[in-house]
Parts: C-alpha cells; sequence; structure tokens
C-alpha cells in the first residue's frame, strides 16, 4: 500500500515519514509540501532544503494556481509530483502533462464536486470539503463504480484508528494523511511511525 504524508514543514517530520528512504520500505512513498494557503504552507526555498537527498517522491500541493508559478516551483524544488486541489480543468492539467499529476476531486455529500471521468490517465485523490482538516467524507455514499479501473489516493480524516477500514473498503492505490499523525496542528513523530507500520502491514497497491 502506498502511502503518502503531507503538510510536511520540518527535518524531524520528514525523516520520520521517509523511514529507510528508499520508497520500498516501512517509510512513506510520497511526502508533500503545501504551497498554497495554509497553516502547513512552505517556501520553496524551504522545500528545497528539507528535500535534499531524498529518494522518496516529493510532492507539491497547489490550489488553482498560475501555470508558470506551477511549473517554476517544481523545477526549482525540484518535486517529482504536482498535485492540484483546487478546480483545475483538464485544458489547465493537460499544460502540465510533462509532469507526474495528482489531481484531487473533493466529496461532498457524497458527490464528486468534479467528475473523475474528466481527468482520464491522471490519479486521482479523494479528499473532504476542507483539506487537512481531519474531516471523513461519507465513504458510503460515493458511487465507487467511477472509481473502477482508476489509480487513486483516499485522504480525509485518514488516521492510525480507520486507515485499514478506508483500505479495505476503498482498495486505492494509496493513502494520503495530514491532520491524522498531528498533535496539537503539528506533525507527530511517533504518530507518523504508528501510521506507517499499520499501513504497511496492509495489502501492496496493485499498480
Amino acid at each position: 500500500m502506498k502511502v503518502k504524508i503531507c503538510g510536511i514543514t520540518n527535518r524531524e517530520a520528514l525523516v520520520a515519514a521517509v523511514g529507510g528512504g528508499d520508497g520500498r520500505g516501512d517509510g512513506a512513498d510520497y511526502v508533500g509540501f503545501v504551497f498554497a494557503e495554509s497553516k502547513r504552507k512552505i517556501s520553496p526555498e524551504r522545500a528545497k532544503e528539507l528535500s535534499d537527498g531524498i529518494s522518496v517522491k516529493k510532492v507539491g500541493v497547489f490550489v488553482d494556481e498560475a501555470i508558470e508559478k506551477v511549473i517554476e516551483t517544481a523545477n526549482y524544488v525540484p518535486l517529482d509530483v504536482i498535485q492540484l486541489h483546487g478546480l483545475e480543468t483538464y485544458d489547465y492539467v493537460q499544460k502540465l502533462s510533462a509532469f507526474e499529476l495528482i489531481k484531487v476531486i473533493k466529496i461532498i455529500d457524497g458527490e464528486f464536486q468534479q467528475d473523475p471521468a474528466d481527468f482520464p490517465d491522471i490519479t486521482l485523490l479523494l479528499d473532504a470539503k476542507v483539506s487537512g482538516a481531519g474531516e471523513k467524507f461519507d465513504w458510503e455514499k460515493v458511487d465507487l463504480e467511477k472509481l473502477k479501473g482508476r489509480k487513486f489516493f483516499v485522504a480525509g480524516g485518514i488516521n492510525i484508528d480507520n486507515v485499514k477500514e478506508a483500505i479495505a473498503y476503498f482498495s486505492p492505490y494509496g493513502v494520503d494523511v495530514s491532520s491524522g499523525v498531528e498533535t496539537n496542528g503539528l506533525k507527530d513523530v511517533g504518530k507518523i511511525k504508528a501510521f506507517l507500520k499499520r499501513t504497511k502491514d496492509c495489502s501492496p497497491a496493485l499498480y
């Protein structure tokens, strides 16, 4: 099972997240840096400093950002993956086709706020209405048929207590966690390690 630890802002959290550092062991496969307005926002300079030398995939989170700024940041850090967390259109996404992409689609009252079919061949990430707030969306209301054959992450209120349930319910490519490994709004090294141990015990992603 692939794991993404998002909202990394300091060295201690990063070291706990990467674990073995090769993306194939007990550590996370992806670490996320938030460049949009958020309490976890980080500068490109700090992200570059933190991520220098790590071999897991570095993900940059953007929300309806100017294309030029996204590309500039992705090349500077550098990023391996661009995660688009706003209402970006397929035309917008196509302008970033040189990069590996993750398109976030929020779920509100069980409804996709954008149609997964509008983003063919792009990895998706399902999230709750308010990202990073620890809110869980209504899993049982989601039309799973729309996700059939798709490569996707599940986020939104994922934590050590429900991650195995989420994996069993959705059979996703991976899970994404941020607030679920925090204490008082800060990444908690112990929670990160416990989350990774719990999740890596699950079946690996079939991609």
